[in-house]
This record gives C-alpha cells, structure tokens and sequence, in this order.
C-alpha cells in the first residue's frame, strides 16, 4: 500500500514539474511578441473603456459609503499606474512582475 501511495505521489509532482515547464515557455513567448500599430491602437480603446468603468464604480462605492475617500484615491492612483505600466510595455503583459510582487509578500 505504502508504495502504491509513494508511487502515485511521485506521479502527480512529475506532472506539476511539467506543467510549470510549459508556462515557463508560454511566459518567455510572451516577451518576444511585437503588436502591431494597430493592435496596439485597439487594446488602447479597450483598457481605457476598461479603467474608465473601474473608476466609476469606484466612484459609486465612495456615493454610497462602501469605500472612504481616501481609500477610492489609493485605489485610482494603482489603476493609474497600471495603466501607465501597460502602456510602457506596448500592452504585452508583464507576468514576471506579478511573481516578483508575490515573492516580496512571502
């Protein structure tokens, strides 16, 4: 019994070393990738329409008491470095950096 259970543990780590492999890969694809003008344009319209609505329900929030002024503006400062973050890095997303926030946590 006791080898079944060694066994099928040795199993399931031999997956998770697979798969973190694979989005190692995916992650250093990302990096590489180029948009094009036009793409650039599109995701452009889409992240303001995006950080727009963000802010109004924020806003909402403070109108019916859920959230203190104060915090509404931290809230909208980080939105807005996001927004500046995004638009530094050509709106190809930056997974190492939410590793990195993660690690500084632990």
């Amino acid at each position: 019994m006791k080898k079944i259970l060694c066994y099928a543990l040795l199993f399931m780590l031999s997956f998770g070393g697979l798969h973190l492999h694979s989005v190692s890969a995916e992650e250093a694809d990302m990096k590489n990738v180029e948009l094009s003008e036009e793409q650039i344009q599109e995701l452009n319209s889409l992240y303001d329409d995006m950080f727009t609505n963000h802010k109004e329900i924020i806003t909402k929030y403070v109108e019916y008491g859920v959230l203190t002024k104060e915090k509404a503006d931290k809230i909208m400062e980080k939105l807005d470095k996001k927004q500046e973050k995004l638009q530094e890095n050509g709106y190809v997303p930056n997974c190492d950096s939410h590793k990195k926030s993660k690690d500084k946590e632990d």
